[in-house]
């Protein structure tokens, strides 16, 4: 399968694997949002926004709904190299049983 370079790395989000995972390390250890049982979350929409920008709601939502408090059925992507471009492909994934 022939693989398309990245477009935007080193500018939305870190050009390099080990970046990409130190950033997703400080969004988690830095929230302030915690789950809370008598309110579960029941899904979310994720900005794309670029890391810089959005990545901690990004890693807040994604945070709520893994959390064990809620049990989403799926995962719904849009998935596209710009949000300009009319050949974004929208996936809908199955998650496992909790």
């Amino acid at each position: 399968m022939k693989t398309r370079r990245a477009m935007l790395s080193g500018t939305w989000y870190s050009g390099t694997a080990s970046g990409c995972r130190q950033e997703i390390e400080f969004f988690i250890e830095n929230s302030t949002v915690l789950p809370d049982p008598s309110c579960p979350v029941v899904g979310g929409i994720v900005p794309h926004a670029g890391w810089y920008y959005s990545g901690s709601i990004a890693c807040d939502v994604i945070r709520l709904l893994s959390s064990g408090v809620s049990s989403p059925d799926a995962l719904v992507t849009r998935q596209g190299a710009t949000l300009l471009e009319y050949t974004a492909v929208i996936a809908i994934s199955p998650l496992p049983p909790a």
